[in-house]
């Protein structure tokens, strides 16, 4: 479950801190999961008028973004898929429990990218009943049997096809290369040296290229499983077998991570489990979805490879993916406006986690970087933190929703004290 993001005074502040002259660039642990070549601050002529000067970093004239309207909420998601490796299809039936957002509602559109739809119905105490629906092969808009109150939640079974392969190609962003959303690696087993997998990545609105929804991760393939516990919960970490023997020294802090953060924002981890899983060809650097993190294939390492490890390799990205588990997934920012909201948090979650693990030094190495990292992006590039103008909700995904973002709140801590500020957390 979600709720949005209500911190008056540190939500306030991220907005009053905004200043003239920082700027941003990246995406996750920014630097991990895009970079993209800088160049010095500059001036250029204005085109069509002659003597007027503009710094090189002005932000382009871009459409404002605001909220979605929100008629409809999905309460809950259940998914039954088989999966066709030739053809790279998934089978699926989808059950969603919903209910009206506010108003009275007699119909619910759901994103749906490139479905065969085979059927929908509403499902009932006394058997299920066939809904009459419009699809546009993005779009599912379903009419309801009856309008529903917000007091009222009802189900549609939805039986699909999706076909990610067979989506227009071109999306995505440096940042996440890719937007099909389903993703099969050698799918035929042609590759001997590659494991065949499917996974699945959501962000920023590819989940409804396999499954319906208003826009959780999935991965299949053979993995060893290696079990750790906290305070009772299961936290699994899955990797490719050959390196089962290594996956504790990897991701073995996890447990006490979970145990440092329950604490040190006052509520336990709010979910069921923890898994992580490490697959191959990941179109970005590692994804929050809830209860189950993704990592790309590289964090895994041999234990000649674990002599070189550094903070700043994976645990820092450990640390940030799993923080995300209150700041963007338990939290969650209402629309990519308001995406520091999430990546702030869980970048400055990197400097508390070396801090009480390592000492000053650890956490000052780490301050150094994300400052270093975000003033190289403010040469041509200056928006404010949270902004409505964008091309693309990709254009979020920089080092100022991050790096500058984790400085900000570092500001915030040092100003008000530990005291004030993990309250206010």
């Amino acid at each position: 479950m979600k709720y949005t993001f209500g911190i008056n005074f540190l939500w306030l502040c991220l907005v009053s801190f905004t200043v003239a002259g920082q700027a941003a660039g990246n995406k996750s642990k920014a630097s991990d999961k895009a970079d993209k070549k800088n160049t010095s601050a500059v001036t250029e002529v204005a085109p069509g008028s002659a003597g007027i000067t503009v710094p090189s970093w002005l932000p382009p004239e871009t459409p404002v973004h605001l909220a979605a309207p929100l008629l409809s909420d999905v309460i809950n998601t259940k998914l039954d898929v088989r999966f066709d490796w030739a053809k790279q299809y998934l089978l699926g039936t989808a059950v969603l429990t919903l209910r009206p957002h506010f108003y009275p509602q007699s119909n619910v559109v759901l994103d749906a990218r490139g479905f065969d739809i085979k059927a929908v119905q509403l499902v009932g105490d006394k058997g299920d009943k066939n809904l009459t629906y419009k699809y546009d092969k993005a779009q599912l808009s379903i009419t309801l049997d009856r309008p529903y109150t917000r007091e009222q939640t009802y189900q549609v079974r939805i039986v699909y096809v999706a076909k990610p392969n067979e989506l227009p190609q071109g999306g995505g962003s440096a940042a996440i290369t890719s937007d099909k959303g389903l993703y099969f690696i050698n799918p035929l087993g042609q590759d001997p040296k590659k494991p065949r997998q499917i996974w699945t990545q959501g962000e920023t609105q590819a989940n409804s290229c396999w499954f319906p929804t208003i826009d959780h991760p999935m991965a299949v393939g053979d993995f060893a499983v290696v079990s750790d516990t906290w305070r009772g919960k299961a936290v699994d970490y899955y990797v490719e077998p050959q390196y089962k023997s290594t996956a504790k020294a990897v991701f073995g802090h996890t447990p006490e991570m979970m145990e440092f953060y329950s604490k040190r924002l006052g509520i336990d981890f709010p979910w069921e489990k923890y898994t992580q899983i490490a697959v191959r060809d990941y179109v970005s650097g590692a994804m929050e979805n809830t209860t189950a993190t993704v990592h790309g294939n590289t964090i895994q390492a041999t234990s000649r490879e674990l002599l070189d490890a550094q903070y700043e390799g994976a645990e820092s990205t450990i640390t940030h993916e799993l923080f995300h588990h209150w700041f963007g997934d338990l939290v969650t920012c209402e629309s990519w406006s308001n995406l520091p909201l999430n990546e702030s948090f869980a970048n400055y979650a990197q400097y508390l986690w070396a801090e009480h693990k390592y000492g000053a030094d650890q956490a000052g190495l780490v301050q150094q970087h994300d400052l270093g990292a975000y003033l190289e992006e403010a040469n041509d590039k200056r928006e404010p933190l949270i902004r409505y103008h964008y091309a693309s909700q990709e254009d979020m995904f920089d080092r100022h929703s991050y790096e500058k973002g984790g400085r900000v709140l570092h500001m915030l801590r040092k100003y008000v004290g530990d005291d004030a500020f993990f309250t206010a957390l």
